[in-house]
């Protein structure tokens, strides 16, 4: 990758990737970058890749993709400024000064430090790259490149592919039954105003109880655990949660009718939680909740189970105060006032707009 040369007519990395492979250039690269089995360990952690029978990451250093030390650089969503590290290990068999450049990237303040590196024969040497969003287009891709360039004439270049984006919220908050403030933590991109859209909150039921293995559903197991809930005629939106504390736990969760054992809604997966969001699509005048469990050998798991109704529309329990001047690369606190009874829980989402458009959601859970 870094001795491939530029293809002719189009070097954008998405469609021609590092470049051309060029046999004449590779054997002698003069440095490299290396990755050993526990970096790729540690980015698929980073990625939220978990083993199947614990639920435990696959290891206990997760690192950004972005800071992976592989011949590239991607970053996905820019919010003002991040950077980066990468290590070049000297296999040329020669000491020698390095001078790095940058290439494109229009928008983006792109600085490597140090600017120039002198690894010794063998030796290896780590270079940190901070990349700034100046004033690059929102959700557009800038690509270019960084080169360095060594003794003998060698070149060493890496793609570079950036994308700014307009914010990050989180994917979910939480607050207490009886908390009349909701804060909202967002990494900004762009500078200006940001407009909020509340759908819901929605009060729910919240039910406690214990689930006991079953490898299989069964409907007629006496040891089942049934929560009866009224579902109403019309196939409106449901949302079932149940949740545990208990760390290698698997509840999955089901749902019947008066007219037949055979769930007409599940959730099923290797997760700890399950939630179930959408219709159900049944007229039975009766229907049940059912929790059962998997993955660890505790008799029964405790767990808690909330039901919810919501629809379209803000039903005035949450108020959001405007964001009129929210700056680039910091984090604005976005603040609500709640005005729930206090007792039940509640559920809802939150949308962030900018110029009217949708570019982020956090849902917002009262419990």
């Amino acid at each position: 990758m870094t001795t491939a040369r530029e293809h002719v007519g189009d070097n954008d990395p998405f469609a021609g990737g590092a470049g051309f492979v060029d046999p004449t250039r590779f054997l002698d690269p003069g440095l490299v970058l290396d990755s050993q089995s526990d970096d790729w360990w540690d980015f698929l952690a980073g990625q939220g890749i978990v083993y199947a029978d614990s639920g435990e990451p696959v290891s206990d250093n997760p690192i950004d993709a972005s800071e992976l030390n592989i011949p590239s650089i991607a970053v996905g969503d820019l919010y003002g400024a991040q950077t980066l590290t990468r290590t070049l290990t000297n296999v040329s068999g020669t000491a020698g000064v390095w001078h790095s450049s940058v290439r494109g990237l229009e928008g983006l303040d792109v600085t490597v430090t140090p600017a120039k590196i002198r690894p010794g024969k063998g030796g290896s040497q780590d270079v940190s790259i901070a990349i700034t969003d100046v004033d690059a287009p929102a959700n557009q891709w800038a690509t270019g490149s960084i080169t360095w360039t060594g003794p003998g004439k060698r070149e060493v270049t890496i793609p570079v592919v950036v994308r700014p984006g307009t914010l990050d919220a989180p994917s979910q908050v939480t607050a207490g039954l009886t908390d009349t403030e909701l804060e909202i933590p967002v990494k900004m991109g762009v500078n200006g105003a940001i407009d909020t859209r509340v759908t819901g909150l929605f009060a729910g039921e919240q039910f406690e109880g214990s689930a006991h293995h079953q490898l299989f559903f069964d409907g007629t197991d006496p040891e089942l655990f049934t929560q009866p809930f009224t579902y109403p005629r019309g196939y409106p939106t449901v949302r079932i949660e149940v949740e545990t504390d208990v760390p290698d736990a698997d509840l999955d969760l089901y749902v019947t009718s008066s007219w037949s054992s055979y769930p007409v809604a599940r959730a099923v997966s290797s997760a700890r939680n399950e939630v179930y969001q959408g219709a159900i699509y049944s007229s039975a005048p009766e229907h049940w909740i059912h929790v059962v469990a998997k993955g660890t050998e505790a008799e029964r798991i405790p767990f808690t189970l909330r039901v919810f109704f919501p629809t379209p529309g803000d039903t005035g329990t949450l108020v959001m105060d405007p964001a009129d001047d929210v700056v680039k690369g910091e984090t604005h606190v976005f603040t609500g006032e709640l005005k729930t009874d206090g007792e039940s829980p509640y559920y809802g989402t939150v949308e962030f707009l900018r110029d009217g458009a949708v570019v982020d959601t956090t849902v917002v859970r009262v419990n």
